[in-house]
């Protein structure tokens, strides 16, 4: 189940990074906030109590979900994937060297 967690964490952090072009102190910000939140409310959890953990990692993928559903999978808003025809054309000579 954590591995799920994780998934969803680097998915909105994948999506904050390109979204700020790049901007690691968004991505800092966010960490912290993640780590600040789960020390304030499972601090005090104990082991055999999971219900709290499950809800965590559900918001996390419904957040993952949304963020997927908004983009198209892109994970940034500002630029959407462009998927163009890349084959190296044929150069043409200009010229033609006389021995």
């Amino acid at each position: 189940m954590m591995f799920i967690g994780c998934f969803a964490l680097s998915f909105i952090a994948s999506y904050l990074y390109n979204s700020t072009n790049g901007s690691l102190l968004t991505c800092i910000l966010f960490h912290n906030a993640i780590n600040t939140s789960a020390v304030y409310f499972f601090g005090n959890v104990k082991s055999e109590e999971l219900r709290p953990l499950l809800i965590w990692i559900l918001l996390l993928i419904v957040a993952a979900a949304i963020i997927f559903y908004k983009t198209k999978g892109s994970l940034s808003e500002n630029e959407q994937l462009n998927i163009t025809n890349t084959a190296a054309k044929p150069s043409v000579a200009t010229s033609v060297s006389e021995y």
